[in-house]
């Protein structure tokens, strides 16, 4: 897999098309190009230099899903907070200074963050298990 077109999900109001890629990281925008109209992810599974857990280099064949759903999760709460006016960088250029970054809010703003992020967190999670063929399949409830 490189780049694999996952489709849109819902976030709060707006949608997001979601790609998982095996030549990134990570990366999100919000209007990329004029053939994309809504936000973008690409949920990166190429391997990193990054220590932290979101990022181990490990291929979707091998990653646990704990990793999986970590980089999900982690690329669905950045672009909420940033879209939700929460991100705060102390340069000019923000695409070069990700270790800096400051994300400040209050208890309420953090609520509506979660509301917002929690459930396309989710639908992405459970797209990624039902087209995965190495995932554990999730169980729908009834």
């Amino acid at each position: 897999m490189t780049k694999q077109y996952c489709g849109f999900f819902q976030l709060g109001s707006e949608w997001l098309e979601v790609y998982l890629d095996s030549n990134t990281d990570a990366a999100y925008g919000w209007m990329p190009d004029s053939k994309h109209r809504n936000g973008m992810l690409s949920i990166g599974t190429a391997a990193s230099d990054h220590s932290t857990p979101w990022h181990r280099g490990v291929a979707p064949e091998t990653a646990s899903e704990t990793e999986i759903i970590s980089r999900i999760a982690h690329e669905v709460f950045e672009y909420t907070l940033c879209r939700s006016g929460l991100r705060y960088d102390p340069c000019d250029n923000w695409r070069f200074n990700i270790p800096d970054t400051v994300f400040i809010m209050t208890h309420h703003q953090m609520s509506e963050v979660i509301a917002r992020a929690a459930p396309c967190t989710q639908a992405i999670w459970q797209y990624y298990c039902a087209t995965n063929p190495h995932s554990k399949k999730v169980e729908k409830k009834r």
